[in-house]
């Protein structure tokens, strides 16, 4: 696995925030044949760029979701890969059971510990930034009342620490 799918993912969440722009745009200029059949009709102006904008900022949010979560998979597969290569080693009954093993427990691992798996690979200063998105990412995800939200991630400095974590990963090998 490389960083394509979050190349793939991001090209498309920049195309959405187009559609948004051109939403936009046609409400600024009133075109009312381009906002047939949507929940924009019969709105006004400021309630439907109102809710762009919050689509927007909704986009925002679910795509660093997204992200993270192709690059969570990343690290746990090229984990699980790695410690399925210690398998066939000697005595090959524990090693196979070590493999299975921790093949199964790493899904449950804190995610800032995997991440420190990755730091005599990866700079220091990156794996910090991805714990950064990491928190960002569980704000949005559970939304705590009772929590202010960690500092504000967009998703193209999400997207260009996590693809680049992940092609300093794929050149160690």
């Amino acid at each position: 696995m490389s960083s394509e799918p979050l190349a793939e993912f991001f090209a498309t969440h920049q195309r959405l925030r187009d559609c948004l722009k051109i939403a936009r745009r046609a409400i600024e200029a009133g075109s009312i044949e381009l906002l047939e059949a949507t929940a924009f009709i019969g709105e006004s102006k400021e309630q439907a760029e109102k809710w762009i904008d919050e689509a927007r900022q909704g986009a925002e949010d679910l795509a660093i979701v997204a992200l993270w979560a192709w690059f969570e998979r990343y690290l746990i597969e090229y984990a699980q890969a790695r410690a399925g290569a210690v398998a066939n080693e000697r005595p090959v009954p524990f090693t196979e059971q070590l493999s299975a093993k921790f093949g199964m427990e790493i899904e449950r691992w804190r995610l800032d510990d995997l991440l420190d798996l990755f730091k005599p690979l990866v700079d220091v200063d990156q794996i910090g930034i991805a714990k950064q998105i990491k928190h960002y990412r569980d704000w949005v995800a559970h939304r705590n009342p009772k929590r202010l939200p960690p500092a504000l991630t967009e998703p193209r400095t999400a997207y260009s620490v996590l693809a680049a974590i992940i092609d300093a990963i794929d050149r160690s090998k």
